[in-house]
């Protein structure tokens, strides 16, 4: 039976229904569950230009206002690891509300990579390839992660896969290389190298690579070795757009101090001096 304005609410406050249940649900439909457009849209310039503290604040605010706002929740997430703080149970949060999206399962599989929780975020990179295959980014992020627990097969698989959706992800070929080079197979690791150059001149990453596997193959001569180094050394100079300056310590010691100047102690060439 419809209960009239003036019946007494069914929910036994004592109230009439007019002043109790009937008032909430009035009040609940002018409490829309998710925020304007223009204040997601604000959210959202901020992140992309670096007001991280200002993101994780107002985010906070959002989804304590609209607790099932999908983008909030992964707004404050990221913005929380990016700062060094745990953005794990903001980004849980974004999968439980939405637990079709594949993109909230990417979030957080990338900031469990980052973690060094490598088999939980293989899982949620799994988790979002089953809601969305065609995506070449996720198949990226799970041949990272592979490569990182040395399961190289399912890695190339994975890369090969991201190659198939975006061919010209130099990216993808440089660590395709990286796999590559770890297994030997340095000409072939040069040849991905060089794919990811043909795509990308100057991705400096790729080209340093090239150079170091350059040093272990008998292939190519010192003068070939010694111009592409000097390529590398251009195209640093290049992207360089202003000298250092912030040197900590004085510009005009009173006396001259000397120190370690490298970490590279240990397993690499330096270390060996």
């Amino acid at each position: 039976m419809k209960l009239g304005r003036n019946d007494p609410c069914s929910c036994g406050s004592g109230k009439k229904f007019k002043n109790c249940c009937q008032l909430k649900g009035k009040h609940n439909r002018l409490q829309p569950s998710e925020p304007p457009e223009a204040e997601l849209t604000r959210l959202a310039n901020l992140f992309n230009t670096g007001h991280l503290l200002e993101v994780e604040s107002q985010s906070q605010l959002m989804v304590e206002k609209y607790p099932n706002c999908v983008q909030a929740w992964k707004l404050l997430g990221i913005s929380q690891h990016l700062l060094g703080r745990n953005g794990l149970p903001a980004l849980r949060k974004c999968v439980a509300l939405k637990p079709m999206d594949a993109l909230a399962h990417n979030n957080l599989g990338n900031v469990l990579k980052d973690l060094g929780q490598f088999e939980e975020a293989i899982t949620c990179y799994r988790s979002a390839l089953k809601f969305k295959s065609d995506l070449a980014g996720i198949h990226y992020n799970l041949g990272l992660t592979l490569s990182e627990t040395r399961q190289y097969d399912s890695a190339l698989k994975s890369f090969r896969k991201a190659i198939a959706l975006k061919p010209d992800y130099a990216e993808v070929y440089n660590d395709i290389g990286n796999i590559l080079k770890d297994l030997g197979q340095l000409e072939n690791a040069l040849s991905s190298y060089r794919q990811a150059l043909a795509i990308k001149p100057d991705y400096t990453v790729a080209r340093s690579n090239m150079l170091f596997v350059l040093n272990y193959s008998s292939n190519y001569t010192l003068s070939y070795r010694i111009e592409q180094a000097k390529l590398y050394g251009q195209l640093i100079t290049r992207k360089v757009s202003n000298r250092f300056t912030t040197w900590q310590c004085s510009n005009r010691p009173d006396r001259l101090r000397v120190g370690f100047v490298s970490g590279d102690f240990r397993n690499h060439p330096v270390g060996m001096f």
